[in-house]
């Protein structure tokens, strides 16, 4: 009865906002001995009619979330009923055509995600650079500091100097 196999699509039944309701998943292959929450609903299409690989798009398509969005009832949380995914038009086209939609989907989303995650390393990187200039900015600041009051040190000591010979010199004019 609550069995989970494979070409099943889970779709979120309720949430706080109607956004989250309806986001579904396809499973790609039976789990043997597994149940499912009472916070999804499960739609076991035909393995002949879609395609698992266009289903997983297919579902989460805009004009597909967008009917749900459109037809719900709110009282206090977001629900979506057996009754409304019953209503959903679907219109596929042949298993052919899905398996082609599919591929191209998945080549150009597995692209994006690669993409995703060079960009993703490029800014971690460029946040460990700027992290590490501002370390090296503050240093300089320290060791400009530092050197500042070296100098004033060593120019008080060069006074002091000076003042001790022009006081040796004054007691050696007094003489």
């Amino acid at each position: 009865l609550y069995s989970v196999k494979e070409n099943d699509v889970f779709f979120t039944r309720t949430s706080e906002t109607i956004e989250e309701i309806a986001i579904s998943a396809t499973c790609f292959k039976t789990i043997p001995k597994s149940v499912f929450s009472g916070f999804v609903i499960r739609l076991r299409p035909s393995p002949y009619k879609i395609y698992k690989g266009f289903s997983k798009y297919f579902f989460n398509a805009y004009t597909h979330r967008n009917f749900f969005v459109k037809e719900m009832n709110i009282v206090t949380r977001a629900s979506l009923s057996q009754g409304l995914l019953s209503q959903l038009p679907v219109l596929l086209p042949d298993i052919k055509l899905q398996v082609t939609i599919a591929s191209f989907l998945d080549k150009k989303t597995s692209q994006i995600d690669s993409k995703m995650k060079l960009l993703q390393k490029k800014i971690t990187s460029y946040g460990e650079l700027k992290k590490t200039l501002i370390q090296i900015k503050e240093e300089h600041i320290r060791i400009k500091e530092l050197l500042q009051r070296i100098t004033e040190q060593l120019n008080n000591t060069a006074r002091k100097e000076e003042l001790l010979i022009l006081q040796r010199q004054l007691n050696l004019l007094r003489k």
